[in-house]
């Protein structure tokens, strides 16, 4: 298990990566979807790994605001109250689900 559960849109793949890969040049354990192996339940490994998680860092962006699961596992962060949220558009995250304060993108893009 990891210690940062990474949640994204799809269309924002390349961020996350880069995000993943920066977060784990200093240390940390990151798990996003890409690491589901083939035959594995998708939804029991991302329960599984809400479950373990640290932190959850959600890259908020134009397609992130529209995603059912981005907003499920990010609710399931702030419940948890390991939420981070980061800004890497110029957007407001839904209502209701983040209520710290948001973390400007500093990844180039």
């Amino acid at each position: 298990m990891a210690d940062t559960f990474l949640s994204y849109a799809e269309e924002d793949r390349e961020t996350a990566h880069r995000l993943a890969d920066a977060l784990q040049q200093v240390g940390w354990t990151v798990w996003w979807d890409r690491r589901i192996r083939t035959g594995h339940s998708w939804r029991d490994v991302i329960e599984a790994e809400l479950a373990a998680m640290r932190c959850m860092v959600v890259l908020w962006s134009r397609h992130s605001i529209d995603s059912d699961w981005v907003c499920e596992e990010a609710e399931e962060g702030r419940k948890r109250e390991v939420l981070v949220p980061v800004l890497i558009d110029r957007v407001e995250p839904p209502l209701g689900v983040v209520d710290r304060s948001v973390v400007p993108d500093r990844i180039e893009q």
